[in-house]
């Protein structure tokens, strides 16, 4: 459990001779995002600026719509994958908001200001320029411009479920199963234009791959994120850089959602992506909220 001691006075001392806000975060509301931060908004909520939320799937750059497409390629080619994700995006944000257990919520808790923005816009880039911040941190599921990631005195942080370079893109806790990793880790990196291409910062302790099901893998993964934040809350509140390391050259490889060979494989290995007990876990979080 990661705790804060005399938060109040911590907040007086440490903001008042700044002139550069602190953190401003970007989310998509999912049962992830409740993973990564829930428990640093309750016992952090000072170090935040505002927390912006944005759509689970972005707004295209060239068209200004929702790629659908996509969705329905996801469907045809991977049900088990679209179960899950419909599981922890969709079914969890909808009972978390029901039942008073979103980010947005736990924000009014916390006095924390909370807004919603459809898309990297000029308007949305405005918007973070006048708050001035140190930090941006991104969990976004769209590519970020330049402009955007010029913004933030110290850099725009992400948090990524897989080693880098070796796992860049999309759903990779499916694939290091498919490709009979024996562990996984999580990594903490600087966004840059390219996809998952930024400076190291963190990574994150190994975990077993063998699971009883792709989502217990990703699942255990987005708990390691505490040691995470372990490394990196220091330097946000005392508003120094966080040091970090290129990434290899070598060993690079960017991956995609499930298609219908790989799922083949994993059906293979007889590991389901959700079970029936793990649907009634996200269920039984959102409606009462996490405890881990």
């Amino acid at each position: 459990m990661i705790t804060n001691e005399n938060t109040q006075d911590n907040r007086a001392n440490e903001l008042a001779p700044r002139k550069h806000s602190r953190v401003i975060l970007f989310y998509y509301s999912s049962m992830r995002s409740a993973l990564l931060y829930n428990e640093i908004l309750a016992s952090y909520s000072w170090i935040f600026d505002c927390v912006i939320e944005m759509p689970a799937i972005p707004y295209s750059r060239n068209t200004g719509k929702r790629n659908i497409k996509k969705i329905f390629k996801i469907l045809f080619n991977s049900p088990g994958f679209f179960l899950m994700q419909v599981m922890l995006v969709k079914v969890y944000t909808f009972l978390s908001a029901l039942f008073k257990n979103s980010i947005k919520d736990l924000c009014k808790k916390n006095k924390i200001e909370h807004y919603y923005f459809d898309s990297v816009d000029d308007n949305l880039i405005s918007f973070i320029k006048e708050r001035n911040p140190e930090w941006i941190i991104s969990s976004t599921s769209t590519l970020l411009p330049k402009k955007f990631l010029d913004v933030p005195l110290n850099g725009v942080i992400n948090f990524h479920e897989a080693p880098l370079p070796k796992y860049k893109g999309s759903a990779s806790y499916f694939w290091f199963i498919v490709n009979d990793e024996k562990f996984a880790s999580t990594t903490v990196h600087y966004v840059s234009e390219k996809l998952d291409s930024g400076p190291i910062i963190f990574k994150g302790p190994k975990v077993k791959v063998l699971q009883s099901s792709v989502f217990t893998l990703w699942f255990k993964l987005l708990l390691t994120y505490k040691s995470s934040w372990e490394f990196i809350l220091p330097y946000l509140i005392n508003g120094n850089k966080l040091p970090s390391e290129d990434q290899p050259k070598s060993d690079q490889k960017t991956y995609s959602f499930p298609d219908k060979e790989s799922n083949k494989i994993l059906r293979s290995k007889k590991i389901p992506f959700i079970t029936f007990h793990d649907t009634k876990f996200i269920i039984d979080a959102a409606i009462r909220g996490l405890k881990i």
